[in-house]
């Protein structure tokens, strides 16, 4: 359970961003799960909401919660939770097809892996498609970016990111795909192929090398 003053730091960071990025505070939400890990929800600025896991209040530091949560406020302000929200509905949808599909062909005698791979399936690449879209390099790369204005520390998020991703794969999240591509970091660690991976989330190295050249860019003379 979140103690009360964590909770209150907690609630004055979002406060804080918010003022920066003029936005209304969105709702914040702290989940049970070891992961450390985070995501944003939301039709537009006006009905928001920040997710956030106990686990990552336990693992990161303080500055670093605050630029994963200004990483976040980015994504409300840029109104990126609308589009992800909606895509992530359509390919919940089609992967709830799928199962089912999966499992009317078990009823009727046919040999199906178990598993959480779905690589192969011809309804596959459209999901995957359209969560892209949701969650695309650029749109996550942006939101480093932004959440590092917001804070004036880039370097901070991508040690944030490195820390996480490594966590993540070690202590994996069970969820349905369609839902993981909304999280932070990919939270089904190596459960997944890399197909998947790369389809829902941009690299984390790619991030981190970002994130670092724009801290290169802050010292430079």
């Amino acid at each position: 359970m979140l103690g009360e003053h964590a909770a209150s730091e907690l609630n004055t960071m979002v406060h804080e961003l918010a003022d920066r990025t003029a936005i209304r505070v969105p709702r914040l939400y702290v989940v049970a799960c070891p992961q450390p890990n985070s995501f944003a929800v939301g039709r537009n600025p006006r009905h928001a909401a920040i997710v956030v896991t106990d686990g990552l209040l336990s693992l990161l530091e303080p500055a670093e919660i605050f630029a994963v949560l200004a990483h976040e406020l980015t994504h409300i302000s840029r109104r990126d939770t609308r589009v992800s929200t909606m895509a992530g509905a359509t390919a919940s949808v089609i992967f709830s097809i799928v199962a089912m599909a999966r499992r009317l062909a078990r009823c009727r005698g046919a040999e199906i892996p178990d598993g959480p791979q779905i690589v192969g399936n011809p309804i596959t690449p459209v999901a995957a498609g359209l969560v892209r879209f949701a969650q695309s390099r650029r749109r996550e790369c942006a939101a480093d970016c932004g959440g590092s204005n917001l804070t004036g520390h880039p370097e901070v998020l991508a040690k944030a990111l490195m820390r996480i991703d490594r966590y993540a794969r070690v202590v994996p999240m069970r969820m349905e795909l369609a839902c993981a591509s909304a999280w932070l970091v990919d939270p089904l660690g190596d459960r997944v192929g890399a197909a998947w991976r790369n389809s829902s989330h941009a690299s984390v190295v790619h991030r981190v090398a970002c994130l670092r050249a724009i801290s290169s860019e802050r010292v430079a003379p």
